[in-house]
């Protein structure tokens, strides 16, 4: 359960009571924990919309590299694996050590998700003159439609 606060004026504001917002709780104890909304943000996992909007991508990019350089092995999979390598992370290790490693995109937050997608935009423009659907494109419920 999340219960979104404000403190305004020394005063901590919710539209309900506590009591009200654990009304649906069985007895028995628990643990609540208080963060700022930019670390709770942080802590968020990619969206659904955000992955779907991924895969979208990767069925149009695999089609884009099929038709453009005469192949047809690329696939959906192959062009996720591709970037989740291509787009490596840096990882510190137990011993301190940084590597870098390979992207799942499962466990990026929001923000890691954005930057990821941005990473691959700006690679299919300057790499292959090729722009990726957004939602707000004029034919993006064509590309859904296709790839989906």
């Amino acid at each position: 359960m999340i219960i979104h606060l404000r403190k305004d004026q020394g005063h901590v504001t919710d539209q309900r009571t506590l009591d009200q917002c654990c009304a649906f709780l069985p007895n028995g104890e628990y643990v609540a924990e208080i963060m700022t909304r930019a670390q709770w943000e942080k802590k968020q996992p990619r969206s659904l919309s955000q992955n779907a909007l991924f895969y979208v991508w990767c069925h149009h990019i695999a089609a884009f590299f099929n038709a453009t350089y005469g192949d047809d092995h690329w696939n959906k999979d192959n062009v996720h694996d591709l970037f989740c390598e291509m787009f490596k992370q840096p990882f510190v290790l137990p011993n301190g050590q940084v590597i870098d490693k390979w992207v799942e995109t499962s466990k990026l937050t929001k923000k890691q998700m954005t930057e990821f997608m941005n990473k691959i935009q700006s690679y299919m423009a300057t790499e292959h003159g090729a722009s990726v659907p957004l939602p707000d494109d004029d034919k993006y419920k064509d590309f859904q439609l296709e790839y989906s």
